[in-house]
């Protein structure tokens, strides 16, 4: 089992900033607020090779198969989500997009675990 993911979880990404926009559950607790799927998050100053100041948002969405907050599954330390990012290139000024892989990377709290 894996811990849910709640207010103040850490997000890891491949590339540059990554940032919660999804709301946690005020009605569902854990220690703070658990966050459901999908989870909405965006990404601010990626860049790879001449891919330069990329941003764009997306989703993680949930693996948890048996653990429900209002209705949809929870996000769980560990799930991943990939963002497709946006930017310039650095070497002829022209449009340029690749994905970033964005993963819980510390659920918050480690007390209340689903499978």
């Amino acid at each position: 089992m894996k811990s849910l993911a709640v207010e103040g979880l850490t997000l890891n990404s491949s590339s540059g900033n990554a940032q919660i926009v999804s709301q946690a559950s005020q009605k569902v607790k854990a220690t703070n607020g658990i966050y459901k799927s999908p989870l909405q998050v965006s990404i601010n100053g990626a860049s790879q090779g001449t891919c330069q100041n990329a941003n764009g948002s997306g989703v993680i969405s949930a693996t948890a198969t048996k653990v429900l907050i209002e209705g949809s599954p929870s996000i769980r330390e560990g799930d991943t989500g990939v963002v497709v990012v946006d930017g310039t290139n650095s070497t002829n000024g022209s449009p340029c997009s690749f994905t970033v892989t964005v993963t819980v990377s510390d659920a918050g709290q480690n007390r209340t675990k689903g499978e």
